[in-house]
């Protein structure tokens, strides 16, 4: 399996993205996927690059100036610079009002420990909210006299903290306190007066709404992803087995997350937010070759749970079933927007680079390192204490008890992954000549565009575009201002970037 990506259709052209409506219609891979291509396809040919002017032009003119007309939350801050900017005057006058007598504030004697005392008042106050809350719950049971004992109690020290403070706070520290109050309501009256404050309100409100779609959309994709890579690897693997599985090895054919099963019994699962205990590192689907053992079960739920006991925090019962991994066969990444695959590349291949074990080349050997090579202290956790992949991770799949629509008619509610670190696990990931970075048995379900700017650049540049009211990508200097900016602030994470789409170019089709 080569380093591809699996293209999926857009969600406004399919009314269902459960898992339900995914398997009804998974009859063959192009259901829900658009088309494949390999890496090294995706790369746009007209790669952001700030570094040069004309093309740093030509990309905010094609890829920005419309967006401020289009996204209604660069719209909305676009409005509210304005507002700013036809008030600046006032508005930067008393911003520095409030700012000098806040630094006046500072200087005054003893104002350091009257903040301590007033963060000791707040505390009080917080717990004493609570705890009347509480008590309001608890009306009527065994508990509620014993918290309103403890409310009591809470209300005494919240008296006695503000009478420290306010016997701490000298005259002067109250003449400058008031002085403060006064420049920041006068600001607040101008922000509130001019209109900024309810523009503000709205753009808190578009950006609220976008991070809660960003997050329903990251979700869905990794659902999607399942259904993707199942048919995809079914599809592919019908036709030539992964070097992963051996030879004799037949794999029957099944449906998520039981995907196939060999011959001698063992089971293709397909996993979810892999993690392993790693400190850097979450893989969103993991593709084993698994078999089940209830000696596996017992040995690490009940008799060495202690040992384990990070892995079961927060679970109450035993899970229903262990599976032991064999092999990793693949693993794959689920990406709303492509262009957050350059970012993931050098994720996975250092989180690969762990996972086999690789150390660096001694000192004098004239060997150098391998590109995307992990550094143990950086990978240091609980497990791997030494930043070493050696010991035992336990991961667990939650899923539902019955989906028929799966057909699926007993399902456990949750499967226990006991993953042994062995020289076999990742048997099937090696670093290629000529690119020197892993490319087998690397997947990316994403949508069908090609890979530019990674979207947290290219939001700081929109934001950016959006708040200077002076922006025009069809002028010189707009446009110089704006790559001297960039240069300023992410100079050399562009520049990463850029050597990352040079090697996207470079991982090619391995049979």
């Amino acid at each position: 399996l080569e380093a591809r990506a699996l293209f999926i259709a857009d969600q406004r052209a399919v009314e269902d993205w459960s898992y339900a409506g995914l398997q009804a219609r998974a009859g063959t891979v192009g259901a829900y996927v658009v088309r494949e291509a390999p890496i090294s396809s995706l790369v746009s040919e007209h790669q952001f690059d700030h570094e040069d002017a004309e093309a740093f032009k030509a990309w905010l003119q094609a890829g920005v100036a419309p967006n401020l007309r289009r996204f209604p939350v660069l719209v909305q801050q676009r409005r509210v610079a304005e507002l700013e900017y036809e008030h600046r005057e006032r508005l930067h006058a008393l911003e520095a009002e409030v700012e000098a007598c806040e630094q006046a504030l500072e200087k005054m004697p003893g104002h350091s420990a009257l903040a301590e005392l007033e963060e000791k008042v707040a505390r009080a106050a917080c717990a004493v909210a609570n705890l009347q809350a509480n008590a309001e719950k608890a009306k009527g049971t065994a508990k509620f006299e014993k918290i309103c004992d403890v409310v009591e109690r809470k209300q005494l020290e919240l008296r006695e903290a503000e009478e420290e403070a306010a016997a701490a706070r000298s005259p002067a520290c109250v003449a400058a306190e008031e002085t403060l109050s006064a420049a920041k309501a006068e600001l607040a009256r101008l922000v509130e007066e001019s209109g900024i404050k309810e523009e503000r309100a709205k753009l808190k409100a578009l950006k609220k709404g976008q991070g809660d779609n960003a997050g329903g959309i990251g979700k869905r994709m990794e659902r999607v992803g399942i259904s993707a890579t199942v048919q995809y690897l079914q599809d592919v693997w019908k036709k030539a087995p992964p070097c992963t599985v051996q030879e004799g090895e037949q794999l029957e054919w099944y449906q998520w997350p039981t995907v196939g099963k060999t011959a001698a019994g063992a089971q293709v699962h397909v996993l979810t937010n892999v993690t392993m205990a790693m400190a850097n590192s979450e893989i969103d689907l993991m593709v084993v070759l698994a078999e089940e053992s209830k000696e596996l079960l017992e040995e690490v739920a009940v008799r060495d749970r202690n040992k384990y006991e990070k892995h079961f925090r927060k679970r109450k019962s035993r899970p229903a079933v262990c599976f032991r991994v064999k092999r990793v066969l693949a693993l794959v990444e689920c990406k709303s927007n492509s262009n957050d695959i350059l970012h993931n590349i050098p994720r996975l291949q250092r989180a690969l680079s762990f996972l086999k074990g690789e150390q660096a080349p001694k000192e004098g050997t004239g060997r150098a390192p391998p590109p995307f090579l992990h550094e143990a202290d950086e990978w240091k956790t609980w497990l791997y204490p030494k930043g070493v992949y050696r010991g035992r991770a336990v991961h667990f799949e939650a899923v539902s008890k019955a989906c028929p629509e799966m057909g699926l008619e007993e399902f456990p509610e949750e499967r226990m992954y006991v993953i042994d670190a062995s020289a076999d696990l990742f048997q099937g990931f090696c670093r290629e000549e000529g690119s020197g970075v892993f490319e087998r048995g690397l997947l990316y379900v994403t949508r069908d565009s090609p890979i530019d700017l990674p979207s947290s650049f290219s939001e700081k540049i929109h934001n950016r575009a959006a708040r200077d009211v002076h922006f025009d990508a069809t002028d010189d200097e707009s446009v110089e201002k704006m790559r001297t900016w960039c240069d300023e602030t992410m100079g050399e994470s562009l520049r990463s970037i850029k050597e990352l789409a040079d090697i996207a170019r470079s991982l090619h089709s391995t049979p």
